[in-house]
């Protein structure tokens, strides 16, 4: 689906960013993103060094709608959209629950939205999910408000939710907004499976569980429930990013032209043993 088109990787500085730039850059030209000022132009001249086409970067937090006018803008600029992998995301560690909400769904969901017009037969969108999605808990107030995460106030109608489950549970605020984050992300590219299909495009998540990323290592170092995950899956390993993009190409080729608004759990088995254990 790619081949001399346009592959744009998200949170391209990333653990599973950095891989999925080296996967499909192999076929296409690349547009990359990521909000690390001082790495995504070092990323792209390695890239360059390599033999790799970039076609250019945008630098920026996504959940600015003016970065993704500038991305959209570098997309078409660039050429046919053939594959959108987006990785970029934050952990329950690396914000307060409204920046985390605001980076894992509200951002992704005006990107997907926004590239609509770009879309073309065979065009794949590809979301960075996370087992975290599946083990959310199941509260139909929040689905409700999960599916419409670019209403006015979202942020302020999801608080008095996860306040509640805040104080019932005791589970951090930070907590609740990762694990509701990414069901939400989960929900949103089932729902716009339909849409996209109407161009001839397909849209998936992927879930991984512990990956070896910068992120997960310092979600280990901090303890808690992915330490845990890990300790759980029935697989016995950390999972590298190349588990994840080797799913991701195989869900962006032509032997999966026929799935779409799905997720895939590429997670060594661990969500079952999950269930309860607050990300």
């Amino acid at each position: 689906m790619t081949d001399g088109k346009v592959a744009v990787v998200t949170g391209a500085c990333g653990g599973i960013g950095i891989e999925s730039a080296r996967r499909f850059g192999q076929a296409a030209t690349l547009v990359l993103s990521d909000i690390a000022a001082e790495r995504l132009p070092d990323l792209a001249s390695r890239l360059r060094e390599d033999g790799y086409r970039v076609a250019g970067t945008v630098c920026g937090d996504l959940r600015t709608p003016a970065v993704v006018d500038a991305l959209c803008e570098t997309i078409a600029a660039a050429g046919q959209l053939g594959l959108l992998v987006h990785t970029a995301g934050i952990s329950a560690i690396d914000g307060g629950w409204r920046d985390i909400v605001g980076t894992n769904l509200l951002a992704a969901e005006r990107l997907l939205v926004e590239i609509e017009p770009l879309l073309e037969a065979g065009s794949v969108a590809i979301a960075i999910a996370s087992l975290a999605g599946h083990i959310a808990p199941r509260d139909a107030a929040i689905d409700a408000l999960l599916d419409a995460p670019l209403a006015p106030a979202f942020l302020d109608l999801i608080e008095p939710h996860l306040q509640r489950l805040h104080e019932e549970s005791g589970r951090p605020l930070s907590s609740l907004a990762y694990l509701f984050s990414k069901r939400g992300l989960i929900r949103r590219c089932q729902a716009k499976a339909e849409g996209y299909a109407a161009k001839g495009a397909r849209i998936v998540s992927i879930s991984p569980g512990v990956v070896a990323t910068a992120m997960s290592r310092r979600e280990m170092a901090a303890g808690g429930p992915v330490a845990f995950a890990l300790s759980k899956t029935p697989l016995g390993r950390i999972g590298l990013a190349a588990d994840v993009v080797n799913v991701a190409a195989f869900l962006a080729s032509d032997q999966a032209g026929f799935v779409t608004g799905t997720d895939v759990r590429v997670d060594g088995g661990a969500a079952p043993t999950m269930l309860g254990v607050t990300f």
